[in-house]
């Protein structure tokens, strides 16, 4: 694909995008308003995003394909592929700990990110067993982020684009479902963002195994020199992504002090 029609179809792909992000905020809003449910959802939703910048995306653009180019080229595709096992498995042993963890302790964690909700009786419980079903989500983003970022590493930009498209798709569809069959729309909507992250991370996995570069194995030998430059590239990427992220993190502990409705308010 030639360099101006990647531009486009990204563009194109990322404009999609936003507008069905608009969408589904546009439902979100219709269905929830702004109220302790929307605050709690807003909140559940967030969380695993804070932690997205540490773990995926920008972080592991910057610090992977570094990495990942050079072994590419220069030794072939085989130790290219023992590396990107090798930051696979690492992500794993991290994440799975520490997801079950923060599931365990996410009366603390939400204390900590939204503690004006602590002593109100309707938005703590809520926020709380949201965040217990979205949290999951940050293990799905990261595995897809890091198939992503292999794609881009080998000329395929667009399934990236249309992995968000699939987030916000099974999102809206979740919403609708959530209000036409009379359900719990935070909760549904919650367990619908976990079905869009099994979705974007099947699309990537499929992409991927068509172009033959990365299945998902675990591989025993993980730590090497190429891991060890990994992790001391990781440091200034997450210090670059995460700075959204520290803002969004800092307006929702004051916005979680204000009444209830504010967080959502804030996020609309």
């Amino acid at each position: 694909m030639g360099f101006h029609r990647s531009v486009t179809t990204i563009g194109l792909f990322t404009l999609l995008s936003r507008l069905l992000g608009f969408v589904r905020d546009l439902l979100t809003a219709t269905l929830l308003g702004a109220g302790p449910i929307a605050d709690a959802f807003v909140v559940a939703q967030r969380l695993p995003y804070a932690f997205r910048a540490f773990f995926a995306e920008g972080a592991i653009d910057t610090s992977f394909v570094p990495v990942y180019a050079t072994k590419l080229h220069q030794e072939g595709p085989a130790k290219a592929e023992l590396f990107a096992r090798q930051i696979f498995t690492l992500i794993i042993l991290v994440l799975v700990p520490f997801t079950v963890l923060s599931i365990i302790f996410m009366p603390h964690i939400v204390t900590l990110l939204a503690p004006g909700f602590k002593h109100d009786g309707e938005r703590f419980p809520l926020a709380v067993m949201y965040t217990r079903i979205t949290f999951s989500y940050l293990i799905l983003i990261s595995i897809t982020a890091l198939q992503g970022t292999l794609l881009n590493a080998h000329g395929k930009f667009s399934p990236g684009a249309l992995a968000q498209i699939a987030l916000n798709i099974v999102m809206i569809v979740g919403l609708l479902l959530a209000w036409g069959l009379g359900l719990d729309i935070g909760r549904t909507g919650c367990w619908a963002m976990i079905a869009g992250g099994i979705v974007q991370l099947v699309m990537l996995y499929i992409f991927c195994r068509r172009q033959k570069i990365f299945p998902l194995h675990f591989t025993s030998s993980l730590w090497s020199k190429d891991v060890k430059r990994f992790l001391r590239l990781l440091g200034p990427g997450i210090a670059v992504t995460s700075s959204l992220q520290i803002y969004v993190v800092l307006s929702t502990i004051l916005a979680s002090t204000l009444p209830a409705g504010a967080v959502s308010a804030l996020y609309y």
